[in-house]
């Protein structure tokens, strides 16, 4: 697994600002939607207080990229975090800062259809 580290990170959020990151996923927590080895497309977020549920985002955690669907917003120590989960998970992320998101993934899209799975069947 490669490390990014935090000062990578934050230069790749400058990088996002002015273009879209190719980033390639490493592990099966999004298939089927997202593939191991899949390179996916991922785009600046203008304004992350508009992330819908089930929005597939890019974030730092752990000296690592991770590729989950956004959840939901909550407060903890008086700081925005959100909560994320791998489609291939059971279980729900740790919360993380709102400031570890990188971007949301632009390719592959989430289609309409996948959406709605996704309310059905992931829960």
């Amino acid at each position: 697994m490669r490390e990014v580290s935090l000062s990578d990170f934050l230069i790749l959020k400058k990088r996002i600002m002015s273009s879209d990151l190719d980033v390639l996923i490493i592990s099966g927590s999004m298939e089927p939607f997202i593939g191991t080895n899949e390179k996916i497309l991922v785009s600046n977020i203008e304004n992350i207080n508009e992330l819908k549920k089930y929005t597939p985002i890019v974030f730092h955690q752990e000296n690592k990229l991770v590729c989950h669907m956004f959840i939901e917003w909550i407060t903890k120590n008086e700081q925005t975090h959100f909560i994320s989960k791998g489609i291939s998970s059971s279980k729900y992320d740790e919360p993380t800062r709102a400031d570890n998101i990188l971007g949301v993934v632009k390719s592959p899209k989430m289609t309409f259809l996948k959406r709605i799975f996704l309310r059905v069947f992931f829960k």
